[in-house]
């Protein structure tokens, strides 16, 4: 951020955090704070059902992460350090986004800034996707079952 001629311009660099910040939808700059954002007007963000696709595959990824680091750690007593350092390093990132990383529900928790109606249609989607999930794993035993 740099001050021109007493106005305010804000830079933006892209990163690699930006992709879960736009998933939270956090507000752009208006061309009315920084004139040159008329000229690169921001990219459209993705609905809420695809926000809520790309946070459940984060933690869905999250989990086989600790999940792998925990079978690790059985087999090599010294990974024990590293599966136990997992969680409080995803968190430490993820309190950025007000967000964390529950082990015990193994599910990521938002925070009281996170908008309600944001985390009530996540839970909705959660839910619609396990219980898919399940569906097809049913589906796929009865038809082992019914080819043997």
């Amino acid at each position: 951020m740099s001050t021109i001629s007493g106005k305010t311009k804000f830079s933006e660099s892209p990163t690699a955090t930006e992709s879960i910040t736009s998933i939270l939808n956090t507000p752009r700059i208006s061309a009315s704070i920084d004139p040159t954002a008329a000229a690169h007007p921001p990219t459209p963000l993705p609905n809420n059902h695809q926000r809520y696709k790309d946070l459940l595959i984060f933690e869905e990824r999250l989990k086989q992460n600790l999940h792998q680091l925990q079978r690790r750690s059985y087999k090599y007593e010294e990974k024990v350090r590293v599966a136990s350092r997992f969680v409080p390093q995803c968190n430490r990132v993820l309190r950025q986004y007000n967000m964390h990383f529950n082990v015990n529900g193994g599910e990521i928790v938002f925070h009281k800034k996170v908008p309600k109606k944001f985390q009530e249609g996540f839970e909705r989607y959660r839910q619609m996707y396990y219980t898919k999930k399940s569906q097809r794993a049913k589906e796929r035993e009865e038809k082992e079952k019914m080819g043997k």
